[in-house]
């Protein structure tokens, strides 16, 4: 909320929030960042307060409603985002009034169906002009002329829970374990369950790159510390094989002349 397009805040203000939540811990308080909002920013911890104030009691439409007329926060939405942000708000607010008028429930509980549901707010790629910032997810079945890819160097962390339901058939519970022993079992599971990780990783890799129509452009950080299944670590492995690819130091181009063995 606070680097939203309601504050914007920046990271050096979130910085300073948080160490002066770490400078004012003490063996019996430790203060909350929402907190600490209240002396350095009191205008944005009162607006929040009205915010979960009018959360307990509105329904989900009235509710988004409200936040986006309260200070002109519709309009900040488009300033930062741009024109095209439209149109996904306006069909965000269509599906909280057709929640609404279909089902009960509180806010809590639109906002549990909205997100493990099969609700998802359509673009339009083409609709207008500028960036749109999306995740993969997000960009299923839509193609763009030019594709960025930034996020391309981190791989994931291990799981402390790991998912074991592929040792039964029983599709009305889960199983779920603790990375903790290091049993056989436990640590084959683990195998597995990085396996179908990594499978997965690849798969939204290969999503990603199919998005685009004309140029993809992939993106990473000059680091050693790049994980070897890293997108990045592996496209420029890869990309760097191709005989007639145009290499440097810095990059890698290859284009519809380019010739691959």
């Amino acid at each position: 909320m606070l680097k939203s397009p309601f504050y914007r805040l920046k990271e050096v203000d979130i910085f300073n929030l948080c160490k002066i939540k770490k400078d004012k811990k003490t063996t019996e308080n430790t203060l909350t960042i929402f907190e600490i909002l209240k002396d350095v920013y009191p205008d944005i911890y009162n607006d929040l307060c009205d915010i979960n104030k009018q959360a307990k009691t509105l329904a989900p439409y009235s509710f988004f409603t409200y936040v986006l007329n309260k200070n002109n926060n519709r309009q900040k939405f488009i300033s930062a985002l741009g024109t095209q942000i439209i149109d996904p708000l306006e069909e965000f607010l269509t599906m909280c009034l057709a929640y609404e008028r279909t089902q009960s429930g509180t806010l809590y509980h639109f906002l549990k169906w909205f997100i493990t549901g099969d609700s998802e707010v359509k673009r339009d790629m083409d609709a207008a002009t500028g960036v749109r910032i999306m995740t993969i997810h997000g960009s299923k079945g839509l193609t763009s002329k030019k594709v960025f890819l930034i996020d391309t160097v981190a791989f994931g962390k291990s799981d402390s829970i790991l998912n074991a339901n592929h040792l039964h058939n029983n599709k009305n519970y889960d199983i779920w374990l603790w990375k903790t022993d290091k049993t056989e079992i436990v640590n084959n599971i683990a195998e597995k369950n990085n396996q179908d990780g990594v499978a997965e990783y690849y798969r939204l890799l290969y999503v990603a790159m199919t998005r685009a129509a004309d140029n993809l452009y992939v993106y990473g950080c000059d680091t050693s510390r790049i994980p070897d299944l890293a997108w990045h670590k592996k496209l420029w492995t890869t990309f760097s094989m191709i005989k007639d690819a145009k290499v440097d130091v810095e990059t890698i181009r290859i284009t519809n002349d380019t010739k691959f063995e």
